[in-house]
């Protein structure tokens, strides 16, 4: 089988199969409660890089809050999400 043949087919298995299960596995509750957890233990992370852009955060923010708020502000934040290592939000 060539490489474009052995790449098309895995994208076909991917399409069939994986898709779906990722999309109900990324639906629990309890992996939406993990993510939520994880972006609030980033909170500090998130907070210094938004005030280093010059972004004023509430300081009741909570992790999830600052990610929102970066979120809404991507241009000026400079990639804090990515700084604090959240790659789906």
């Amino acid at each position: 089988m060539s490489d474009a043949d052995l790449n098309a087919t895995i994208k076909a298995c991917e399409d069939a199969e994986f898709t779906w299960v990722n999309i109900a596995f990324q639906m629990q509750p309890s992996t939406q409660q993990a993510q939520i957890d994880y972006i609030n233990s980033k909170e500090d992370q998130l907070r210094a890089c938004l005030e280093d852009a010059g972004i004023q955060t509430d300081p009741e923010a909570n992790g999830y809050e600052l990610a929102q708020q970066a979120v809404q502000t991507p241009a000026s934040t400079g990639g804090c999400l990515e700084e604090a290592g959240i790659t789906n939000f």
